[in-house]
């Protein structure tokens, strides 16, 4: 594996930044793709006549067409973020932060 080479990397704010960017931008387009084409309505239904007990809430009706890509976005980032702590598991005591932060 390459996760053992001693080689000098530099991770810039940019690194960082770019990739969580894409992943909210899409979510965000996802989001008002679905608000506008396909926008939540509030639907009553009786539950009970005798008594009148109605139940209400919001309802889409293609609301998993939508749902369906946030979770992939979602796997997707989690993913990639278990793909990037695999290739940081073998940083020496020395370079780890992770003390320096959760102390």
């Amino acid at each position: 594996y390459k996760v053992l080479s001693l080689r000098r990397r530099v991770v810039k704010a940019k690194n960082v930044i770019a990739p969580a960017f894409v992943l909210v931008v899409c979510a965000i387009i996802i989001l008002i793709v679905w608000t506008s084409s396909d926008p939540f309505v509030w639907v009553r239904e009786t539950v009970n006549e005798e008594t009148g007990e109605t139940y209400g809430g919001c309802a889409s009706d293609h609301g998993m067409a939508f749902i369906i890509p946030l979770v992939v976005l979602t796997i997707i980032a989690t993913y990639l973020a278990g793909l990037m702590a695999f290739k940081c598991k073998d940083i020496s005591q020395e370079f780890a932060e992770t003390r320096d932060i959760f102390t």
